[in-house]
């Protein structure tokens, strides 16, 4: 199975053969590359989508704990593509501890701009050969 890809032919014939229905606005065939669940995926690279880093280049900074949530759950979904990303957020996530007041101290600003600067660069992912 390592290296082969599922051809659409192959795909016809396995929806065919197993009497399965697909809606032909809803395919795409032949594609160089898809948008899928915040990722573009193309025949061996995964990369971020454009729009979700941009999003969080604008992100505002976290006034309140629900909105360093909110960045933390935007920018995690991501985490694969940052490399120490728990490191990076460190500082960030130690906010969102029970016992802790909610204050955006000078460590929490630069992990805030660390990980918006982490994923404004995120390297792409190349699949196994």
């Amino acid at each position: 199975m390592g290296g082969t890809y599922c051809l659409p032919m192959n795909t016809l014939h396995f929806l065919q053969e197993h009497t399965l229905f697909v809606k032909l606005s809803k395919c795409s065939f032949i594609q160089p590359n898809n948008d899928y669940l915040g990722h573009v995926i193309s025949v061996m690279v995964v990369e971020v989508d454009l729009s979700k880093v941009k999003d969080m280049k604008k992100w505002p900074i976290p006034c309140c704990i629900r909105d360093v949530r909110g960045f933390l759950g935007l920018s995690g979904y991501y985490r694969r593509f940052v490399c120490n990303y728990g490191k990076i957020a460190q500082a960030l996530i130690e906010l969102l501890k029970k016992e802790s007041i909610f204050q955006l101290y000078a460590e929490a600003q630069q992990s805030f701009d660390r990980v918006k600067q982490a994923l404004n660069v995120a390297p792409l992912l190349a699949l196994p050969f």
